[in-house]
């Protein structure tokens, strides 16, 4: 039995095509990326004051997920609950006004993408 080989030049295009869509797609995210930091840093030359609150609401996120020690309990005794009850209030509300900052400077980001 002999078998006939053909060279069909469809599988090696299909692969340098998809060679090339990896590398496109490479090359894409690296520019987005490397714009992402340019702008942030933009930003930050603009609003340093907006970077800090994000900072400062991050930094509060965190403190509040973490547990209350005996210590705190023992020096705010009875007024320990209704504190954290403020304090949590105070977070939620924060973590909202930063949400919606981020959003905002998200929504300028893109828009100065597009520009360019």
């Amino acid at each position: 039995m002999t078998f006939k080989t053909t060279t069909d030049p469809r599988p090696a295009d299909l692969r340098q095509r998809a060679r090339q869509w990896r590398e496109d797609g490479q090359r894409a995210a690296h520019d987005a990326a490397r714009n992402a930091r340019r702008y942030t840093e933009q930003g930050f030359d603009k609003a340093p004051l907006v970077f800090g609150a994000l900072a400062f609401g991050i930094g509060a996120g965190i403190a509040a997920l973490l547990p209350r020690t005996r210590q705190e309990r023992a020096y705010l005794g009875r007024y320990s609950d209704r504190l954290y009850d403020e304090v949590s209030a105070i977070y939620h509300e924060e973590r909202a006004k930063l949400a919606a900052a981020a959003d905002h400077a998200a929504t300028q980001a893109r828009a100065a993408m597009r520009d360019e």
